[in-house]
């Protein structure tokens, strides 16, 4: 069963907001078009069961379904085409399947499918496009491509009260002067860049950070662009988690990973999901949701 934390209601949130800026993007006159076919221009074939050329370097575009398709599978494809999906928007008629929680107004709608969120947030897609038919347009928001106005790889973060510098991707240093132990922080491979406070391309990444003893813990860390001379905030994660995914969408970002139960022990795998929404506020991430289970 899935156990919803007290601000679950912010990741609902975000599936909105990830409508919300689809239709601005595109334009009323879109997101009310009552046949979806009428409006899409064919595009150029790609490789994969769509047609149309992924904005890899970030932005959106309209592409078509060539064939059937999962939604997880369609975002598969769309990764090895080079493209990180943030979000995937499909038109839907207005009609309502029993338990869809995604609201119908009597128009056609644009629905997200929020790649990398839990399937809580996604189950009104999945409901409604089990399987996303042949030559079905959509809308592809991607992230990757992006460069970011500060190396997250050479850059300083604030974890407690220490300023750690990376160079290259990692610091490792003495525990103490002379100890064989050794505090070691490294930034990992799962990162994801837009902009969160205005103005240039921000970085969000996780780290790991172990102070010699047999704990990793797991940091989300961000980087602003705006401010590229700060100190990036950090938040903890936890002790010897899996960081599944790190993504910024529509100005917030949603970090997923699997931690243990309580009382569970540290030798345990990890196998309980976790799903946790954050802003930034006055140069400091602030958690908005949280999703468990």
């Amino acid at each position: 069963m899935v156990r919803f934390a007290l601000r679950h209601v912010a990741i609902r949130a975000f599936v909105g907001t990830a409508v919300a800026a689809i239709t601005l993007a595109v334009g009323a006159s879109v997101a009310s078009t009552t046949h979806a076919q009428s409006v899409v221009p064919l595009p150029t074939p790609s490789r994969g069961p769509f047609a149309g050329v992924p904005p890899v370097d970030a932005g959106i575009a309209m592409l078509v379904t060539t064939e059937a398709a999962t939604p997880g599978g369609l975002t598969t494809t769309l990764g090895d085409a080079g493209c990180q999906v943030e979000t995937i928007a499909v038109l839907r008629p207005p009609s309502r399947v029993p338990g869809d929680p995604i609201p119908v107004t009597g128009q056609n709608e644009w629905s997200p499918f929020v790649a990398g969120a839990p399937a809580a947030v996604n189950e009104g897609f999945v409901r409604a496009f089990p399987t996303i038919p042949a030559n079905t347009p959509f809308f592809l928001r991607c992230a990757r491509g992006l460069t970011p106005e500060v190396d997250p790889a050479n850059a300083r973060y604030r974890i407690g009260t220490d300023v750690v510098t990376l160079v290259d991707g990692r610091r490792d240093i003495e525990a103490a002067p002379g100890s064989a132990s050794r505090i070691t922080t490294q930034l990992t491979d799962r990162r994801s860049y837009g902009d969160l406070d205005g103005g240039a391309s921000d970085a969000a990444v996780i780290l790991t950070h172990s102070t010699g003893g047999s704990g990793t813990f797991a940091y989300l860390g961000f980087q602003s662009g705006a401010q590229p001379a700060s100190v990036g905030p950090t938040v903890l994660l936890g002790d010897r988690v899996t960081v599944t995914n790190v993504a910024i969408a529509h100005g917030r970002i949603m970090v997923t990973y699997l931690d243990r139960r309580p009382n569970e022990a540290l030798a345990v795998a990890p196998s309980l999901p976790v799903t946790r929404l954050f802003a930034v506020s006055g140069g400091q991430l602030v958690e908005i949701g949280s999703l468990v289970g």
